[in-house]
């Protein structure tokens, strides 16, 4: 695939040709409609991103810039799983990188880097960051849990310039 392109498994994305969309609104119909979506380029987005359906997101070497302060939001009971095997996958915004709420979760796997100025907060009760691997990068607190949401640290690291690795409120 071409530079700002993806692959979606299954494969289910018509051949090319059959589909006048482009690879950036491709990828935002599927990664919001869930289901497995492998990254083969960097998209940048100048809006605000919702997960509400069960979704893995293979970032490989990639990257996903956001123009926006709060990028990508996990909700309604949803789970984004976040995964780079192979290479060095980012997300990077003005703010915050992901936030789980509403009972929305998210699940950082081992070989994820992801850069933002602030980590991933969960909000509210249900909602959830768990981190089996990977680094968190940042230059204030790399995980937040705030009104009743948690996190499982099982592996990985959080590696903060400024402030926490791992902060709750309330």
């Amino acid at each position: 695939c071409a530079a700002g392109q993806y692959r979606r498994k299954p494969s289910v994305t018509p051949e090319e040709g059959d589909d006048d969309r482009t690879p950036k609104e491709r990828f935002l119909a599927d990664i919001s409609n869930g289901g497995n979506v492998t990254m083969s380029g960097d998209i940048s987005l100048d809006a605000p991103l919702t997960v509400n359906n069960n979704a893995v997101l293979q970032l490989g070497s990639n990257q996903i810039t956001w123009s926006v302060s709060s990028a990508l939001f996990v909700v309604d009971g949803a789970t984004l799983t976040l995964k780079s095997n192979s290479g060095t996958g980012q997300i990077t915004n003005s703010k915050w990188g992901a936030q789980a709420v509403n009972g929305g979760k998210i699940i950082v796997e081992n070989g994820v880097y992801v850069t933002n100025k602030e980590g991933f907060r969960a909000v509210g009760s249900g909602s959830k960051i768990t981190m089996n691997g990977g680094t968190l990068r940042t230059q204030e607190t790399g995980l937040v849990a705030s009104q009743g949401a948690t996190i499982e640290m099982n592996g990985g690291l959080i590696d903060t310039i400024d402030n926490f690795g791992i902060a709750t409120n309330g």
